[in-house]
């Protein structure tokens, strides 16, 4: 191996771990406000704000079949779905703003949003 391709291993790995330790300190900032969003098909099925101690569940039943969502005190998790793979209900519980579930034969996706107070366009908007 060159000198050369020395450096760029090292320069690739450090850039790689102040990349990884940027966003894990992005990830970590608290929000004021987590919202749900449940899409069907690529269209928003429901969309509601998760504030602490609701209790909810959602029965989502579609041409391509039916999912039972339960929203409780430890997050967010699909109880129940008719697909024949399961892998949406092994997934088991999410609860941070960015995390998903996805159940592909149903065309379904949760995912839970984080908001600031005083937020208006973010750098993830553009």
């Amino acid at each position: 191996m060159k000198k050369m391709d020395f450096i760029i291993i090292i320069l690739l790995l450090v850039f790689s771990a102040v990349s990884l330790f940027a966003l894990g300190i992005y990830r970590e900032r608290p929000v004021d406000i987590r919202l749900v969003e449940i899409k069907v098909d690529g269209a928003v099925y429901e969309s509601f704000e998760w504030t602490e101690g609701l209790e909810k569940e959602i029965r989502i039943d579609t041409r391509f079949g039916s999912n039972i969502i339960v929203v409780d005190g430890e997050g967010l998790r699909m109880e129940y779905s008719d697909c024949h793979d399961q892998v949406c209900v092994r997934d088991g519980t999410i609860n941070s703003p960015g995390e998903i579930l996805v159940c592909l034969p149903h065309r379904l996706i949760v995912e839970i949003k984080g908001k600031r107070d005083g937020d208006g366009v973010d750098d993830f908007s553009y």
